[in-house]
């Protein structure tokens, strides 16, 4: 996913991202470090699947280390949440949550590239 929008407050690991267009309801936020045990950059590639690996753990091991990877080389000099007001366009995968119905609430982008202004 790409995305270019306005760096807000954001809270639980990540910033606001306001973005121009969302349908109402559905707010976004681009995760910070550490990156955690998200499976969003394991699960958007079409290279890794479950059958890969011996076990789960293996398997979750894959999302643990490309998050470390993603935020060495994303936030080695960037620090978002020092840039409220600041426009950036992030490519990454993503996740999302949604109401007991199933519409989506909010999105999370766990980036692979942050570009400033």
């Amino acid at each position: 996913m790409t995305a270019t929008g306005t760096v807000a407050e954001g809270a639980f690991g990540e910033v606001g991202l306001e973005v121009a267009g969302m349908p109402e309801g559905i707010t976004v936020g681009v995760a910070v470090p550490p990156l955690g045990s998200s499976t969003a950059l394991r699960d958007a590639g079409a290279e890794l699947t479950f059958g890969d690996f011996a076990n789960q753990t293996e398997y979750q091991n894959v999302a643990i280390e490309l998050n470390k990877l993603a935020a060495a080389d994303v936030y080695s000099d960037l620090d978002l949440t020092t840039m409220i007001g600041s426009e950036i366009t992030v490519v990454g995968g993503t996740t999302w949550a949604s109401k007991t119905g199933g519409e989506v609430t909010h999105v999370t982008i766990v980036p692979v590239s942050i570009e400033v202004g």
